[in-house]
């Protein structure tokens, strides 16, 4: 008698330590009561087991373990539980035999070896649900060891559903602010689709994303794309290394936000002028440039045409006095321009041709003039109308002789003209002077002035076709 009350303690203890381990292993509530439900079948030797949530009257199965587990229909014993729950919860504890009325009913699944069912609620939140093939259970110590670990068990279970409630608080959330983000992704997709300027995402140097009206700018129907085009590629050719820069600011991270304007290519081949604003971001976690194009090519077109009269003469196309002087202030101070020539040309009698013939006829002496003295010089040399009947050439490396020589060839041209021409002569006088370096620049100008006045006194008279006046 004395080594079964050691033995049955021994086991007691077994089952108390090992359902102890098995309490509190995980805080998803059914991983944690399998592995509860499990250790107690098979430390107690039942047939099977299952274990109920109590909530609010009712009760929900959770899970179970041993013989005939996967044959348990829940819904099939739930109302006979139910029907006796307010018993089990006033006595705790309820054992019912084989040779009891209801016993086939809560029982549910039977194998012929069933003799004893036992019920335990703990704490009115579980109730237990242990099937044996042998009566006598009250007498185990069973009972006792559930009843000590039932406060540590219903601990376990609180534990668990608190933290199911954070889970689901937190996935809830998550749903939300992922349905926020939706939206919000839903409203700024209908924005840029619907939105007068292109837009664009680059990732890798590759076009990630182009809204319709980028396509339509390029040239694009709808049904075409520039998704995974090389974003450099819509640059012409001569325009790819300006590009090319423009996307490696961002990628050294040199900076964040870039505007460009750079000439482009659509479909069709056109060339146009387009205007980028980019700033450096992240898509799915990995670098990547965002922003705007616009076609801007009737803007720069009228820049470029103000720009041309700010730069030139409106009669003659040449520049202007005031880009001269410029162009003479940048050469100054370049010391591989030297030595630089300077030539003043003056039209002679142009007041007589506006008296005599119009200023309609002076103005064209006047581009006629123009017009040989650019073919006469070469590319590297800058002309400009410095006056009226003025004009002015700035010769870069080029020294006296030179010059005399390029002199000469426009005076052998207007000759030559001179016997082509049928209405007024053309009559230039032509002084030079040449600087060695910055220092003697203002020297050489007032010696080419110096020279030209000393050509035009040598000259008396001018020719008129058909006449001659003094």
């Amino acid at each position: 008698m004395f080594n079964k009350t050691i033995l049955r303690l021994v086991q007691n203890l077994s089952l108390s330590y090992e359902i102890s381990l098995a309490i509190g292993q995980s805080l998803e509530l059914k991983e944690m009561l399998n592995k509860f439900i499990n250790t107690l079948v098979r430390k107690t030797a039942a047939h099977r087991g299952t274990i109920w949530l109590i909530q609010d009257g009712s009760i929900k199965y959770i899970t179970g373990a041993g013989s005939g587990t996967s044959e348990f229909t829940p819904r099939a014993i739930t109302p006979s539980l139910e029907n006796i729950l307010d018993e089990i919860l006033d006595k705790e504890i309820l054992i019912v035999n084989s040779d009891s009325p209801g016993f086939n009913t809560i029982c549910c699944y039977r194998n012929g070896r069933e003799k004893e069912i036992l019920l335990m609620a703990i704490k009115n939140t579980l109730l237990i649900h242990l099937v044996f093939g042998r009566k006598g259970i009250a007498k185990e110590g069973i009972v006792s060891v559930l009843k000590s670990l039932g406060p540590k068990l219903v601990n376990a279970v609180k534990a668990c559903l608190n933290y199911q409630k954070v889970l689901q608080y937190e996935q809830k959330e998550k749903q939300r602010l992922e349905n926020a983000l939706q939206q919000t992704e839903e409203r700024y997709r209908l924005l840029t689709e619907k939105a007068l300027v292109g837009v664009f995402l680059i990732q890798n140097r590759l076009i990630k994303y182009a809204n319709p009206k980028l396509a339509q700018i390029f040239g694009y129907n709808a049904g075409e794309t520039l998704h995974n085009k090389e974003f450099v590629e819509l640059a012409a050719n001569d325009n790819k290394p300006k590009v090319s820069a423009w996307l490696e600011k961002f990628y050294s991270g040199c900076s964040t936000e870039e505007h460009i304007i750079f000439s482009a290519v659509r479909k069709d081949g056109s060339v146009f002028y387009c205007e980028c604003l980019g700033s450096r971001t992240e898509h799915n976690g990995k670098p990547a440039i965002v922003g705007t194009l616009n076609d801007v090519t009737i803007r720069e077109q009228e820049k470029e045409k103000l720009q041309h009269l700010a730069e030139h003469d409106g009669l003659t196309g040449v520049y202007n006095r005031r880009y001269l002087e410029e162009i003479l202030s940048s050469l100054k101070n370049n010391p591989h321009a030297y030595p630089l020539t300077i030539i003043l040309f003056d039209i002679d009698h142009l007041k007589e041709i506006n008296d005599y013939y119009g200023h309609q006829m002076g103005d064209k002496v006047i581009r006629n003039a123009a017009f040989i003295l650019q073919k006469c010089l070469r590319k590297i040399d800058v002309l400009g109308r410095y006056g009226g009947d003025e004009f002015l050439a700035l010769l870069p490396n080029t020294n006296a002789k030179t010059a005399e020589s390029i002199i000469n060839k426009i005076k052998d041209y207007i000759n030559n003209d001179s016997k082509k021409q049928q209405d007024v002569l053309l009559s230039i006088s032509m002084g030079f002077g040449t600087a060695e370096n910055k220092d003697q620049l203002d020297k050489a100008f007032n010696q080419a002035d110096s020279n030209m006045y000393i050509s035009k006194a040598l000259k008396t008279s001018f020719s008129i076709f058909g006449s001659s006046k003094k």
